[in-house]
């Protein structure tokens, strides 16, 4: 399964930066005739619905051509979502400015303000400022206000 997800990116991704888009992830689950294909996709401003429509058409037109998959699939296109995940230094670089909730590796939990976002990831909070190396960073969230 890696292979062929390794073999798909090398394939998607070139036509999703065409588009200005970058890809997040590739989730696959299940097989045979019930085996689902997701691609996050994310683009700065966020990504509409016709956007996705276009995407959609376009990875599926390119997966038809080259003939990688063996047998039926679902396609899903989907932005990444306000409540993934951020694992990635991509990730962090994504929402810097924004306020997020680190999940650290020793169990603590701690919030800020992305300031930036390297090997090393700067917050900004009400105690100052904390920094911490990205590998000793479980995930994180970002903050989402009602």
């Amino acid at each position: 399964m890696k292979e062929l997800l390794s073999e798909i990116d090398k394939i998607i991704v070139p036509y999703l930066e065409e588009q200005g888009c970058e890809l997040v992830e590739i989730d696959t689950k299940g097989t045979g005739r019930s085996r689902l294909l997701r691609f996050y996709v994310y683009k700065e401003g966020g990504l509409p619905i016709s956007t996705i429509k276009e995407l959609s058409r376009g990875i599926e037109e390119i997966l038809d051509s080259e003939d990688i998959i063996q047998g039926p699939y679902i396609l899903e296109v989907s932005s990444p979502g306000l409540d993934r995940k951020l694992t990635t230094v991509r990730d962090f670089q994504r929402v810097i400015g924004e306020e997020v909730k680190l999940f650290m590796k020793d169990g603590r939990v701690v919030g800020g303000y992305l300031d930036s976002a390297d090997e090393i990831l700067h917050l900004r909070n009400e105690n100052g400022r904390f920094d911490t190396p990205v590998d000793e960073v479980n995930f994180g969230k970002v903050v989402i206000k009602f």
